[in-house]
């Protein structure tokens, strides 16, 4: 998985490691992930269609351009990288009617699940090594995420303490001074190492 976004609110996570990932996010996605904590659904709704929406497309990328990290900036320099995330970012306001589809996606990020995240990753994993009489050392079903260490989209201190509660079963993998954008989409050596790790 490249840089998954899950849950700050999953079982298990202390309020001061929360605040401690919180801190490596930009102001305006804590600002927003505050309100996706108390908020109703259709409040975060009706924010998303009059506050996002109208500012998304060129907009929405000048104010991001700021906070992002060197290598991410630098990524962005490229027209093809540009529209690239430009593309992507209508595409995920075009998901549900009215701004739903993010407004959902801001709700599983900033409230609890309903199940440990760990209990589920362990019995995703005993189904899927039952299949196999010699389980590989690297169980089929165990996550393996990417994650650039200067993203500031999605903090790699969440990606760290689900592989700390789960050691023997979520492999990450670092890029150091990569981003969010930056190691996935120009520079082809880190296909490379990423492959090679996941299939050594």
């Amino acid at each position: 998985m490249w840089a998954p976004f899950s849950s700050f609110f999953w079982q298990g996570i202390s309020e001061q490691d929360r605040e401690a990932m919180f801190a490596h996010l930009t102001p305006h996605s804590r600002r927003f992930l505050r309100l996706g904590r108390f908020a109703p659904l259709w409040l975060i709704r009706l924010f998303v269609c009059n506050f996002v929406v109208p500012f998304s497309g060129p907009l929405w990328l000048q104010r991001l351009q700021h906070s992002l990290s060197l290598a991410d900036r630098e990524y962005l320099l490229q027209p093809a990288g540009k529209q690239a995330l430009l593309n992507d970012n209508t595409e995920s306001l075009l998901m549900g009617a009215h701004g739903e589809g993010m407004a959902k996606d801001v709700e599983l990020f900033s409230r609890p699940w309903p199940f440990d995240i760990t209990d589920y990753l362990h019995k995703v994993n005993n189904t899927g090594s039952s299949l196999y009489s010699n389980p590989p050392s690297s169980p089929p079903s165990s996550p393996f995420m990417v994650h650039g260490t200067e993203d500031v989209l999605v903090p790699l201190s969440l990606q760290r303490w689900l592989q700390q509660q789960l050691p023997q079963l979520v492999r990450l993998y670092e890029l150091p001074g990569e981003g969010h954008l930056s190691w996935f989409c120009h520079q082809p050596q880190n296909y490379h190492q990423v492959l090679t790790t996941l299939f050594s």
